[in-house]
């Protein structure tokens, strides 16, 4: 990859709802226009699009690269208690899987943070982290980060406990993400990040944190989000992105948005390095159904069947208490799950 190129690594589609308004393919097609060699996919905590995603840079002729920007909680993913009464609060981090390892472990993540995790979001741990790191490159994260949580009060151990630990886990996958926003707090974390790169020896990458393709579609992520938190576009107090631009910038623009700042042009060459060693391939050509043991020599078959008529008979109890319900109604039900259990059989 020529060095005069930038790889968007944090970047939000339409299923991070509510707040990207990435089309896959439109903003797929403009990547590719701009030279970009690569494209990552990270929505909030979930992998919804990645298979859409994958196929059409397929097609379009642009590497893909598939990953989430998890919910993290520092403390237990089991705790259920909001960080007024000591919980421990929930960050974003950036997670981008290198193959079908990575892959794998990233939907683990995923689907624990759903199964295990929610709590307002689907949340992950650091032990989950440390169990399922294998295969995944992080980054430090936006403004809503470990890092950045950290670095907002000043609190330079803090700071050190949350690097060290992924440094620690992720070895040479982990590296400290910086934005070319003009903000105040984005400059304050870019100087952190690369002051914690130098010191210990970690590498640094330049993201934009892209919602929508052009910057004529600001506005409609504002319409977005206003949706999403329930106010009008009117309201004076209404979530915003103010003095940032989160648009699919070209190479030309990311240079542009760090300006002097001497670590920016390293940070965005360091994209073409997570982009070279990001080379997950799906096989479509075989299917991989999921296997059940029934533990006995009972077809699988007929212990769904049975199952599934006991838990009929169940839902017939309270539907026969219902003032509409008559007699005649239940030969309905029990042909219609007959009918299923042979079309799921066939």
């Amino acid at each position: 990859m020529a060095a005069s190129q930038f790889v968007h690594l944090h970047l939000h589609t339409q299923y991070s709802l509510l707040d990207g308004a990435n089309k896959i393919p439109d903003v797929l097609e403009q990547a590719h226009k701009l030279g970009q060699p690569a494209i990552a996919m990270t929505d909030h905590g979930n992998l919804h699009g990645a298979i859409e995603f994958y196929l059409e840079a397929k097609r379009i002729g642009i590497k893909a690269i598939i990953g989430c920007e998890l919910y993290v909680t520092p403390g237990s993913r089991t705790d259920r208690k909001p960080r007024a009464q000591g919980g421990g609060g929930t960050y974003h981090l950036t997670a981008l899987a290198q193959d079908l390892e990575g892959y794998h472990n990233l939907c683990r993540l995923v689907s624990l943070a759903y199964r295990e995790g929610f709590y307002f979001k689907p949340r992950v741990d650091h032990e989950l982290l440390e169990r399922f790191n294998k295969g995944l490159i992080v980054t430090s994260g936006c403004l809503n980060g470990e890092v950045a949580g950290a670095a907002a009060n000043d609190d330079e151990k803090g700071v050190k406990s949350v690097i060290d630990f992924y440094a620690t886990h992720f070895r040479d996958r982990f590296y400290m993400e910086v934005q070319p926003h003009a903000i105040p707090e984005q400059r304050k974390l870019n100087d952190v990040c690369a002051h914690f790169a130098k010191s210990k020896g970690l590498p640094l990458v330049a993201t934009t944190d892209c919602h929508y393709a052009s910057k004529d579609d600001h506005y409609a992520q504002e319409v977005l989000m206003c949706v999403s938190t329930g106010k009008q576009i009117t309201d004076p107090d209404r979530l915003r992105h103010v003095g940032v631009d989160l648009h699919l910038k070209s190479y030309d623009e990311m240079v542009e948005g760090f300006g002097d700042w001497t670590p920016g042009k390293e940070a965005i060459e360091n994209s073409l390095l997570i982009a070279d060693a990001c080379n997950l391939k799906f096989d479509f050509s075989k299917y991989y159904m999921p296997q059940f043991k029934t533990g006995d020599e009972q077809p699988l078959i007929d212990l769904m069947a049975g199952k599934a008529r006991e838990g009929l008979e169940r839902r017939l109890e309270v539907l026969e208490k219902a003032p509409a319900w008559k007699p005649e109604m239940r030969k309905g039900y029990l042909d219609r799950l007959e009918l299923e259990i042979k079309l799921i059989d066939k």
